[in-house]
């Protein structure tokens, strides 16, 4: 049977050379496809001692932290911006603002609830904050740095400031 597929794809092949297909770039795309495809597909002749060797070499690369966060973006959005706006201003309230969430949490205020009052973060905010688990290059360094130093679950950080605005993780 594999000899027959030979056959027939062998004969194809011809027929489609005679009649110019060979220089199609369709034809030309599907080869380079499958070229791609195979030079992907191999597998790199690694030993288990090296690959060993990389991992604890670059082991922060592959070490993750579970985090939540409250953010309160020290920028406000250009569409709220009034001629009153001082971005200053503006900044030094979410500033506080920070920190009195902080102090209600430390005080033992459900965190999840405050980031979902609260935080500024659309995407993870209904979430209770919740980030999921991420590596540190996965974040901005001031924020990993902090997410990373952190002991124990449940531990709460200082307001951190990073380029998106005040943090409490």
């Amino acid at each position: 049977e594999l000899l027959n597929d030979l056959i027939d794809f062998e004969l194809l092949y011809q027929a489609a050379k005679e009649k110019g297909f060979d220089n199609s770039v369709q034809v030309k795309r599907i080869m380079v496809r499958n070229l791609l495809k195979d030079e992907v597909n191999m597998r790199p002749n690694v030993e288990e001692a090296d690959m060993k060797a990389y991992y604890d070499k670059n082991l922060s690369e592959f070490q993750e932290v579970r985090a939540s966060h409250i953010l309160l973006k020290s920028q406000m959005p250009s569409d709220k911006q009034g001629k009153d706006y001082d971005p200053m201003k503006y900044k030094e309230e979410q500033r506080k603002k920070a920190e009195e969430l902080l102090a209600k949490a430390k005080k033992g205020d459900d965190f999840a609830e405050l980031a979902k009052k609260n935080s500024e973060d659309q995407t993870n905010a209904p979430k209770g904050g919740d980030l999921d688990f991420f590596t540190s290059k996965k974040m901005v360094p001031q924020f990993s740095d902090v997410a990373f130093a952190m002991k124990n679950i449940g531990d709460i950080s200082d307001v951190v400031e990073t380029r998106f605005g005040f943090h409490i993780i």
